[in-house]
């Protein structure tokens, strides 16, 4: 089992029309006895992620609201595609976590 998980493991953001947009709640479980460090990476214009900045900690045993939000251009439309999120326990401990959409 990983560390840390995303529950919806995977955005459906739906059927969006022309200006419209859609947001998924959702949150970051922390499985680990260890604080996990979080930052949401290389966001395109479409993607907004919404917690500090984009960055965070969740505590062992913690699952930390998020909220995801996702608008489509005119000029690109629906494109399926991941947001990154690195994960880091401590200095020289990363990896990268991608969340499809």
């Amino acid at each position: 089992m990983d560390a840390v998980t995303f529950n919806p493991p995977v955005l459906s953001f739906g059927n969006i029309f022309d200006i419209g947009a859609a947001r998924i709640n959702g949150f970051i479980e922390n499985h680990s006895i260890l604080p996990q460090k979080f930052c949401f990476m290389s966001l395109t214009k479409e993607i907004e992620v919404e917690t500090d900045k984009g960055c965070g900690i969740v505590f062992p045993g913690e699952k930390y609201p998020v909220s995801f939000a996702y608008k489509p251009s005119i000029e690109n439309g629906f494109e399926e595609g991941h947001i990154d999120c690195k994960i880091s326990t401590g200095k020289i401990c990363a990896r990268e976590l991608k969340l499809k959409f």
